[in-house]
């Protein structure tokens, strides 16, 4: 293909002409967002899909989502680019994986999560909590992940005795090169 117009990857991952999914492309896309996140549900959609464990539709299934994805590319940008909402297309495939967060689920079991999944910022982890390879520390580290990203830019504790201590080692510092 010569133009993201010829392009035929189902959900821009598989090629739909293939007989067998032997074959899977990662990364072939843009969003406004970070593309890491994306990558990796890509990479474990494709990997579920060459070991068995998920299954693609069948050829025209694909093909007319494809059309269908170009058409709604090409109504909302005047042409088909490979342009996509970060967050919908994360989702997308982490059904197709098994690991999209269920809202009611994590009600039940920890609201704060709930909370912090569907109404804070999307961090990756947040695709480890359920499902294959999911993790037992990814809602510590999904509660953790707001304040830790905010961290640097928190201001520090004015401390008396640590800034005459530090303001002490830049005179010195100034004096022995005042010397020399």
């Amino acid at each position: 293909p010569n133009t993201p117009a010829e392009l035929e990857l189902s959900k821009l991952v598989f090629p739909a002409g293939l007989t067998k999914p032997t074959l899977a492309v990662i990364g072939c896309l843009s969003t406004v967002g970070a593309h890491p996140p994306i990558y990796e549900l890509q990479a474990r959609w494709a990997v579920r899909v060459f070991l068995g464990l998920s299954a693609l539709p069948d050829k025209e299934t694909m093909l007319q989502r494809i059309r269908a994805d170009k058409l709604e590319l090409k109504q909302r940008f005047g042409h088909v680019k490979l342009q996509l909402l970060n967050l919908p297309y994360r989702d997308e495939i982490a059904e197709e994986i098994g690991v999209k967060p269920s809202f009611w689920r994590l009600v039940l079991r920890d609201p704060k999560l709930a909370f912090l999944c569907y109404f804070g910022p999307s961090f990756s982890v947040q695709y480890r909590l359920t499902g294959p390879h999911s993790w037992s520390g990814a809602a510590d580290h999904a509660k953790a992940a707001l304040s830790n990203t905010l961290y640097p830019f928190k201001l520090p504790n004015p401390d008396k005795k640590q800034s005459s201590f530090a303001l002490a080692k830049i005179m010195k510092f100034i004096l022995f090169f005042g010397v020399l």
